[in-house]
């Protein structure tokens, strides 16, 4: 009853409008006029209504499924967008919270280093200050040094002029002891001498 173009209609369907459907309608046509003639159906007729049914059935399945299909496609569809918005939201999130890190740690360390700065400044500046007043005392402990040295030598320069003065009186008292001393003993010479012209008279 079926050839090979039937058979492959059959078993791959074409879809409403194909060869089979068109075989098939033709046939519950038919049949239908079969039963509106009051004709009895036999087996081939039972099952051309079975085929209608099963086909109908099967067209009803492939529209549901095509729906679910799409469905599905739809709802894979959105949630893959959902997805990529929510990776991108999550992306964006993460560069955001990263470059806020990133802010923190830069401001952290700028902060860090002006801090090091800052101390490294004030500690340079009390080991100036500390230098300072270190060469402060040692130049008014050289001064002192020096000013003790110079009264030292003031106090030599008193004593040389106070001795250079006892030797000039010194001096001047032996001078005049001298000159005191030649006096006498010129004096001693010249009586003696006198006294020797009396007792041995010049003359004859």
């Amino acid at each position: 009853m079926f050839d090979n173009d039937f058979q492959e209609a059959l078993v791959f369907p074409r879809g409403r409008g194909g060869f089979f459907d068109k075989w098939l309608d033709e046939e519950v046509e038919r049949v239908q006029s079969k039963l509106k003639s009051g004709e009895g159906l036999n087996s081939d007729d039972k099952i051309v209504l079975i085929l209608k049914g099963q086909a109908n059935h099967f067209y009803h399945l492939d529209i549901e499924l095509r729906e679910e299909m799409q469905a599905q496609r739809t709802d894979f569809k959105q949630e893959m967008q959902a997805q990529r918005a929510d990776f991108q939201a999550g992306m964006l999130a993460q560069r955001a919270d990263f470059q806020r890190d990133m802010q923190v740690q830069r401001a952290d360390f700028q902060a860090g280093l002006l801090a090091q700065r800052t101390d490294f400044q004030r500690d340079l500046q009390a080991e100036r200050a500390d230098f300072h007043a270190e060469l402060t005392a040692l130049r008014e402990d050289m001064d002192q040094r020096f000013e003790q040295v110079n009264k030292r030598f003031e106090k030599v320069d008193d004593n040389f002029r106070d001795m250079q003065q006892e030797l000039i009186k010194i001096y001047q008292a032996i001078n005049s002891q001298t000159w005191k001393l030649i006096a006498a003993i010129s004096l001693i010479v010249i009586l003696a001498r006198l006294a020797g012209n009396a007792h041995f008279p010049l003359g004859n």
